[in-house]
């Protein structure tokens, strides 16, 4: 009987650990594309003679598109499994790789990243929720950590791989390349992820209304304020603007040669990686609340630095990017974590569903707005905005009292 227990333990364990795999595997790929077009814009503006303002309005509306669009998730898993949903947003960041490889301007540039956006908006929603119902309160922010952790190695190897990749066969044919990865694991999501417990899940809360959990949500004063928190911390958080303009602005403003520029880029996305993991962990047992205001303070630090320290030498320089992308890159996981300990399991796709729209679609208008920072006040002036947003959201989490 003992043994058949231990079995059924492993056999979970395994089974969970393999969905955190192979959604992180997914989140990589989503991430990969979002990572890459940093370094490609670059590139871009000059071959296609765009402006800064082009490229925030690029980054802006397609974020704000593919965010908004995560607002029907909520009611769309009442009657599509979610493991298809994933399995198809899959599909079309494969399609818009190359779509935007064969851009020879800004319309089909624009369309392809608006594709790679739409396609990649199911994964924090959904691939979220998934996990939150499988893993307990004392191990949800490790869970969803390292979540957002697999996307980041997706766009930490980017700068690694694609830096090579752009110079040895060209942006176009490095684009081709990442599609391949994401038609195989659409194949792997809707073949791999577990059909019958998805379809019990999903009866569940076809079974509540989502009129009725909307009102939930929105009569919850400590949801709303995270929500709150998100929107405005969305001005720098990683691979929005601040990884939109950072090599933008070593590039052009400092006058760095491009290997450093991509080192130093790079190191971001390092700090992006270890962040979520060891903040999400402690969020676990410090508390989300007080992690969150860690992270802010930090943020707003170091971003300071950093357009303080002008041309340093690299190696500062380094060091300073890799701790504040421990900063950027995870208030938004320890956010998710705090708004599944609040939710329900029956509010939690509606919830999520809401917040990622309200993080990634009004969020998405703050590319647009720096961009306009930049070309009229200089990219230091963009950076410090990001420095101050961060306070605010910081500020915005007072009011909450207590949670479920």
């Amino acid at each position: 009987m003992l043994g058949e227990q231990e079995g059924a333990t492993a056999a979970r364990v395994n089974g969970i650990a393999g969905l955190l795999i192979l959604l992180s595997a997914a989140h990589a790929v989503t991430h990969a594309f979002g990572g890459l077009m940093p370094l490609v814009f670059p590139i871009v503006a000059t071959q296609f003679n765009l402006t800064y303002t082009d490229i925030g309005f690029l980054v802006g509306f397609t974020t704000f598109a593919g965010g908004l669009l995560q607002l029907i998730y909520g009611n769309l898993t009442h009657y599509v499994l979610r493991k298809v949903i994933l399995a198809l947003g899959q599909a079309i960041v494969g399609v818009s790789c190359l779509v935007t490889g064969l851009a020879n301007g800004f319309p089909l540039l624009f369309l392809g990243n608006l594709g790679a956006r739409i396609g990649s908006s199911p994964q924090h929603p959904v691939g979220n929720a998934v996990l939150a119902d499988h893993f307990p309160v004392s191990e949800r922010g490790t869970a969803l950590s390292l979540h957002v952790v697999g996307g980041n190695i997706g766009t930490v190897a980017v700068p690694v791989v694609g830096a090579v990749l752009l110079v040895v066969v060209g942006w176009r044919v490095t684009l081709f390349l990442l599609a391949v990865p994401a038609f195989m694991l659409a194949l792997a999501l809707a073949i791999l992820i577990d059909e019958k417990k998805e379809d019990t899940a999903q009866r569940q809360r076809a079974a509540a209304p989502t009129g009725h959990i909307l009102r939930r949500i929105l009569s919850n004063r400590t949801i709303l304020l995270i929500m709150l928190a998100s929107v405005i911390g969305a001005a720098g958080r990683g691979l929005g603007a601040l990884n939109t303009y950072l090599p933008l602005y070593m590039s052009r403003d400092l006058g760095l040669p491009t290997a450093t520029v991509n080192v130093l880029y790079t190191c971001l996305l390092i700090g992006g990686v270890l962040g979520p993991l060891l903040l999400g962990r402690l969020s676990d047992q410090a508390g989300r609340r007080v992690v969150l205001y860690l992270i802010y303070i930090g943020a707003t630090v170091l971003t300071l630095i950093f357009v303080g320290a002008g041309a340093a030498a690299p190696l500062f320089l380094g060091i300073v990017l890799v701790v504040q992308g421990m900063f950027s890159h995870s208030d938004s996981v320890v956010l998710t974590t705090y708004l599944a300990d609040v939710a329900t399991p029956l509010e939690r796709d509606v919830a999520f569903s809401i917040f990622f729209t309200v993080a990634f679609g009004v969020g998405a208008l703050w590319p647009t707005v720096l961009g306009y920072i930049a070309d009229h006040h200089g990219l230091s002036a963009t950076f410090i905005a990001m420095a101050m947003t961060y306070l605010a959201a910081g500020v915005s989490l007072l009011p909450i009292r207590s949670t479920r």
